[in-house]
């Protein structure tokens, strides 16, 4: 008879699994978990590096999440179905080696192996191993007792009828509610009813990574609460010349009080689109966020940021040799020109490199000329706090760059010839240039100090 052991992993935290489920895991040849589809699954998460690497993995997808009605014939159908074959194919492994089905909190406990147990049994010799409940861990993370003394617990499916929940919210002392998600709205209402709402604390994902707890107040949870993106977009697509101006105005009132030069305003951008789309979301009441917190953060950062240009792109050769290190592999690197003949026939231009990605280079090898896009440079800049202009007039100045502005084909003779753009052309035979960036084509260079050499 095979074996199938479920290791209950404890609400979410690795380190709060038990001993001996991390000793199955680690040992473990076949291991099965569920997901929901196109989801890496949150047991199959937890357990992320303690796998051997060699083991096998069975994941069961669940065939449907919220749509059908879970009370509806055709969703219990499926998931009947569902764990018949889950059940079938965990016998089958089992009959080759040990099976360790991962699972959530405690099996025992609304745990989804319990309808793969019922359907196990006399067939495999069944393991489970306790784990934390889910709800131990939330109530751990507010830092507050859920009980005490001789109180009563209850605990609640989110699934439930309003005035189900509302009626046994009244007459229990402590509360756990599950499963809220898209029954939240419900939830609150239910708790509003019951007159439980002040007492209330909202844990998502409880002991994980991204761990959020929060008071449960009116303000805080409206019946679009969940479903901020649509809420936000049904807001804004109607008023988006009012909130466009607004984040404009906004952007300036943030490069007045900071000193923010031109060439920084890609940086102030970002903390005035997320003012004003905190501001609304607060008045809204999807969210209630401390905008304030948000100014303080950027004023901290925006010291950071300068410091880091200061530092890292001292002088404008190093600004340029370090934008053509990152675009190494969007230049085509042409060894001969095309050239039209007399007779109106044409000779492809030959070529030893070509483009990954946009195109925003033109090398053409025999030459020593270089032509770069003027749109890619200029952003390039704002993203390093950099003065695009400044910086090829200094370049200009010292003959790296030979032409500043021409319009220029990049591509032209090949396959990958775009319209003509605005760019600039730097001299690649330049001392300046060529002491700095030893430019080998279809290998990526890399940086040492100031030098950059092919690997």
């Amino acid at each position: 008879m095979g074996r199938i052991i479920c290791c209950g992993l404890g609400p979410g935290d690795p380190d709060l699994m038990s001993v001996r489920a991390d000793r199955e895991i680690r040992a473990a040849r076949q291991i099965a978990y569920f997901r929901k589809k196109g989801r890496p699954g949150q047991a199959r998460r937890i357990v992320e590096g303690i796998l051997p690497r060699d083991v096998s993995e069975y994941p069961m997808e669940y065939p449907v999440t919220t749509e059908l009605a879970f009370d509806s014939d055709e969703y219990v159908r499926l998931l009947a179905d569902f764990y018949d074959e889950c059940a079938e194919h965990l016998a089958r492994l089992a009959s080759v080696a040990k099976v360790v089905v991962l699972c959530e909190g405690d099996p025992y406990f609304y745990g989804s192996f319990m309808h793969l147990h019922a359907r196990l049994q006399g067939r495999v010799a069944i393991e489970v191993i306790a784990g934390i409940p889910g709800m131990a861990g939330c109530w751990n993370s507010v830092g507050q007792p859920i009980a005490l003394g001789d109180d009563v617990t209850t605990v609640l499916m989110g699934t439930l009828a309003e005035d189900e929940l509302e009626r046994r919210m009244r007459n229990s002392d402590a509360l756990v509610i599950m499963k809220t998600g898209r029954n939240l709205q419900k939830v609150r209402r239910a708790l509003v009813s019951a007159d439980r709402l002040a007492d209330a604390w909202l844990v998502e994902r409880g002991t994980m990574p991204d761990e959020r707890i929060a008071r449960v107040r009116l303000r805080d949870l409206r019946d679009n609460y969940g479903h901020l993106g649509p809420a936000l977009m049904a807001y804004a697509v109607p008023r988006y010349t009012e909130i466009k101006q607004r984040i404009i105005d906004r952007q300036i009132e943030i490069d007045t009080a900071f000193g923010i030069e031109p060439h920084e305003r890609y940086w102030s951008a970002v903390p005035a689109v997320a003012e004003v789309i905190c501001e609304i979301c607060n008045d809204l009441g999807l969210l209630f966020y401390p905008v304030a917190g948000l100014r303080a953060w950027f004023a901290q950062q925006l010291g950071t940021m300068r410091t880091i240009v200061k530092a890292e792109y001292a002088t404008p050769l190093m600004i340029m040799t370090d934008f053509i290190d990152q675009i190494h592999s969007n230049i085509i690197v042409v060894t001969q020109e095309a050239v039209i003949f007399g007779n109106g026939s044409q000779r492809d231009a030959s070529t030893i490199q070509t483009p990954h990605g946009p195109l925003l280079g033109h090398y053409q090898q025999p030459a020593g000329q270089l032509a770069l896009r003027r749109r890619g440079f200029r952003d390039h800049c704002a993203r390093i706090g950099a003065n695009a202009n400044q910086v090829l007039d200094a370049l200009h100045k010292d003959g790296v760059v030979v032409e500043r502005e021409v319009k220029r084909t990049i591509g032209a003779g090949t396959c990958y010839a775009k319209t003509q753009s605005w760019c600039f052309v730097i001299d690649m035979t330049h001392p300046d240039i060529a002491a700095t960036l030893d430019y080998s084509p279809g290998i990526s260079p890399r940086k040492t100090g100031l030098r950059i050499v092919g690997d």
